[in-house]
Order: C-alpha cells, then sequence, then structure tokens
C-alpha cells in the first residue's frame, strides 16, 4: 500500500479578479521527512501558493492535499499542519510565553510544552518579555514556536528567516534540519534566499510568474547547469586544440591554465580526453556553481520568453 506524499497539488492554479495568474499549473509532491525547499522571488507565488495548501484561498482550478487528504473537503487534516506564513503575530502587551500560552488553549491535548518550545528557538532568556520589545528576529522565532506548538507532523514556514542576523540564520538553518533530522516532520520551506535553500533542502522547486521551471535535489539540478573547470597542463596551445570542437572555452586564465565551459557529468570525459591526446595535467580546479547561479540563469529564460 502506497504512502500519500505529505504535501501534494495538481494543476493547483490561482486567477484574481484583475486578471493575474499567481500560480499556473502548479503540481508539486512533497514526501515525508523531507526539508523541501520552494524556492522563487518575490511575487512569484509562494504564498498564495501556502494559503491554497492551507485552505486560507480557494484555488481557482486544481486541487492541494495534505496526507492525501484535500482540506477544502476534511479541514480535519489541518491539525496535522503548523505553520508560519507571512510573518509573525502577536499581542504585544503579552509576553511570548503568554503567547503561547492563550494558543496552546486553543490546541487539542498533546501539544508541547512552553518551556520547551522557547529553548528550542532560542527564547528561554526571553519568554517573559513583552512581544512589542521583540525584536522582528525574534518575533519570527516565537512564530516558528507558534507553529510547533501542537506536534505538528507538517510545518510549512514561509520565510522563515527574515529579520534575522547572520548567526540567527544559521540557528534557524539548524533548527529546520533537526525538525526533520532529529523529529521524523516534514518542511516546506519558502524563500528567496538561495544560500538558505541550498544548505538545508533535500529537494527543491522554483517557480517563477506561478509556473514551476525546475525541480529536484540540489545535486540534480546543478549537475545539469553549466560551471567552469579551471585545468592547468603542460602545452595550452596543444589543450586548446585538442579541445577545440568539443567544448567550449571561456576568456582569461594564464599560459598554462584554460578555463573550460561544461557541465559536471562531463568533467571526468574531459579529463579522459585531454590524456587521451598525451596532453599532461596539472591541476583541475572546479569553480563551484550555486543554486543561486542556476536560479539567475532560469529566471533570466523566463524574463525573456
Amino acid at each position: 500500500m502506497s504512502v500519500a506524499p505529505a504535501l501534494s497539488t495538481e494543476n493547483l492554479t490561482k486567477q484574481f479578479r484583475h486578471g493575474q495568474c499567481a500560480v499556473d499549473g502548479l503540481t508539486l509532491n512533497v514526501e515525508a521527512g523531507q526539508v523541501y525547499g520552494f524556492l522563487g522571488r518575490n511575487g512569484a507565488g509562494k504564498t498564495t501558493t501556502i494559503r491554497m495548501l492551507l485552505d486560507l484561498v480557494r484555488p481557482t482550478s486544481g486541487a492541494a492535499y495534505l496526507f492525501g487528504v484535500n482540506p477544502r473537503q476534511d479541514r480535519s487534516v489541518l491539525r496535522r499542519v503548523g505553520a508560519l506564513v507571512e510573518g509573525a503575530a502577536f499581542y504585544p502587551y503579552l509576553s511570548g510565553r503568554a503567547n503561547l500560552e492563550l494558543l496552546r488553549r486553543m490546541l487539542p491535548i498533546g501539544s508541547r510544552t512552553i518551556d520547551s518550545l522557547l529553548e528550542q528557538v532560542g527564547l528561554s532568556a526571553y519568554g517573559s518579555q513583552r512581544v512589542g520589545s521583540y525584536s522582528t528576529g525574534m518575533q519570527q522565532r516565537l512564530g516558528i514556536a507558534a507553529a510547533l506548538l501542537h506536534d505538528p507532523d507538517l510545518v510549512i514556514l514561509d520565510e522563515p528567516t527574515n529579520g534575522l542576523d547572520p548567526v540567527g540564520m544559521v540557528e534557524i538553518r539548524q533548527l529546520v534540519r533537526a525538525l526533520a533530522d532529529r523529529e521524523g516532520r516534514t518542511v516546506f520551506l519558502s524563500s528567496h534566499l538561495l544560500g538558505e535553500v541550498e544548505q538545508i533542502c533535500d529537494r527543491v522547486a522554483i517557480i517563477d510568474r506561478g509556473r514551476l521551471i525546475r525541480e529536484g535535489t540540489v545535486a540534480e539540478l546543478l549537475d545539469t547547469h553549466t560551471e567552469t573547470v579551471c585545468i592547468e597542463v603542460e602545452d595550452r596551445q596543444a589543450a586548446l586544440t585538442a579541445l577545440s570542437g568539443r567544448w567550449q572555452i571561456a576568456p582569461g586564465a594564464g599560459d598554462r591554465k584554460i578555463h573550460v565551459v561544461t557541465i559536471h557529468s562531463q568533467i571526468p570525459i574531459l579529463i579522459q580526453h585531454l590524456t587521451a591526446q598525451q596532453i599532461p595535467i596539472y591541476g583541475v580546479t572546479r569553480e563551484r556553481q550555486s543554486l543561486e547561479d542556476l536560479f539567475l540563469t532560469l529566471v533570466g529564460k523566463a524574463d525573456d520568453a
């Protein structure tokens, strides 16, 4: 018997009255236990998608499913989901602890303890302070604590590191990764911060103008993306002649170095080809390509379309 994905969509579409298509035929499958990155620039349709997942916005067509259940047909499935969407909102005149306590009273028995949550998100020392005195980053942390309050199986986080300093961003990344690795939860992480997504996500979906333009593991996505390899050889001209017509040579490099544009899976073939031509190789340096490079390439192609 197959297990339903923790989160999935089928041709999910949202067309607003003024004609804008915020989400356009989006189909996703997020397996349980993954940290799944939902990547796109501001306005790409990420938050609208999340709001449809949580049955806060009615789709124009298509459907969203949580653990195989359409929340529009059975809202009880939302009890298995914790979410932080469009920033955290709390009573500013109450402490962080008091805000969480109010939320816990509305939840079923079995919710997490306030102390454990405050410790988990790094707010143990600030639980008694009024939320009105919290920085934006501290409010984001409290929002994550609120999302975890009822011990959900699926956690949906919309830009969770907004307002955090670099140290805070690292701590939240570690927290998100631990939710999957140590606690077995599924995390659906929406972000426009490419480095953040690349470091912690098992799979990534890239959307632009509401459309899915690429999906896969980070390694899979980067493997099909061109990158530059710097090769140090004994005879540069002989190497250039051997590579001519088969590989693209990038400008630059020195007397004994060549920059070759290729894809990751072609690097061994490139080296074997030079070796077969009896051209001594003294060094190979891969100029690291990132998810950001791929994203900018894909979005640029979308803009040109």
